[in-house]
């Protein structure tokens, strides 16, 4: 299997679904498309796993890849299984995977929640929320660039923050990885993944909750720098306990 880094070509909102399925005429496979995933370890099955938020997936095809992604690693994998071949009540065990590694950031507690890194900042068009693992959240960022530009991200929040108070704001900026100026511009996407583990311990509510105001750079004019609010504030994260 071939790893290869992720990019995202001007697809449309099709491709930001969280999972397709589809089966075959003799209904024994089915298929998830475009899956947020975390890399883990089952010692009972001597195997890689695959944590998504619609359950664990035991994955033997990635037992090689594990030796050098590593226990953690974030991906965004299609997946196939044969309903009828499946030996375990409790977890499913794939029979063929392909993926696509994610980067995957640690949010920065910052003066404000400004900058961390002076760098960014690139225009972020948009952005969405993709899915929620293990306390790792995968986000969905916009551009409007010559279309093979990568980008690098930062999210940030106020160090002085009451924890658990009132719900927290974070900030989301981009870098260009490398400088695309060959091709066409157009508008598409990147995904980008953070760990969230000390995140959401500062500021989970008693009820175990998370909600978060998102805002995302998106230029400076005057030498003011403008953010603009997730249009969907709060957003309500789904948390390990």
């Amino acid at each position: 299997m071939t790893m290869k880094r992720i990019i995202f070509p001007i697809l449309g909102v099709l491709l930001i679904i969280l999972s397709t399925c589809k089966k075959k005429t003799e209904d024994e496979y089915s298929y998830l498309l475009n899956i947020a995933a975390v890399l883990g370890y089952d010692l009972d099955f001597q195997s890689p796993v695959l944590l998504t938020s619609k359950g664990t997936y035991i994955a033997p095809q990635l037992r090689n890849d594990f030796l050098y992604l590593g226990n953690g690693a974030t991906i965004l994998a299609s997946i196939e299984f044969n309903k009828n071949e499946q030996i375990s009540s409790e977890y499913i065990i794939l029979s063929d995977v392909v993926y696509d590694l994610v980067d995957k950031v640690l949010p920065q507690a910052t003066a404000g929640g400004g900058f961390y890194d002076y760098d960014f900042i690139n225009v972020i068009d948009s952005i969405a929320p993709y899915d929620m693992v293990s306390n790792v959240g995968f986000f969905i960022f916009f551009h409007t660039a010559p279309v093979l530009q990568q980008y690098n991200y930062e999210m940030t929040y106020d160090s002085d923050q009451a924890a658990a108070e009132d719900i927290p704001t974070v900030y989301f900026r981009a870098k260009e990885n490398g400088k695309d100026d060959v091709n066409k511009t157009g508008v598409f996407q990147r995904i980008c993944a953070f760990n969230l583990n000390n995140f959401v311990e500062t500021y989970k509510n008693s009820e175990n909750k998370l909600e978060i105001n998102i805002k995302f750079f998106t230029g400076r004019e005057d030498g003011v720098d403008i953010y603009k609010d997730w249009k969907h504030n709060p957003l309500e994260l789904i948390v390990n306990e």
